[in-house]
């Protein structure tokens, strides 16, 4: 959390950003314990000195990793139109074999490589 704390105050000051936004909100009802969060907010629970994580960070990043990792798990879900990869652009008929920049659900950055037609 202190690489992201750093890595939020560095961008607030080069980008000229105020402020932003989390939300956190547990409820517990009928004996049991619902969580929900949005942004870079925490639930936790300390029992017996051990620290349970009861959210994980959500951030379009995050989500965008939910998401590509559904879509590749459950390819079906893109009705054959779609890929589980993350491009810059549209890959257009002409580029098909030359090196293109891409991400998979399990990067943070990109990588190039050649697309091959399906």
């Amino acid at each position: 959390m202190a690489l992201n704390d750093l890595q939020i105050e560095r961008e607030r000051t080069v980008y000229n950003i105020s402020g932003g936004c989390t939300a956190l909100v547990v409820v517990y009802l009928l004996g049991k314990l619902y969580v929900a969060n949005a942004g870079d907010s925490r639930a936790i629970i300390i029992r017996n000195g051990e620290v349970i994580p009861m959210s994980s960070e959500f951030t379009p990043e995050t989500e965008r990793q939910r998401l590509q990792y559904l879509a590749y798990m459950q390819p079906h879900l893109l009705g054959n139109e779609f890929t589980h990869l993350e491009f810059p652009r549209r890959v257009q008929r002409k580029e098909v074999g030359k090196r293109m920049l891409y991400r998979d659900f399990n990067m943070t950055g990109w990588r190039g490589r050649a697309e091959q037609q399906s």
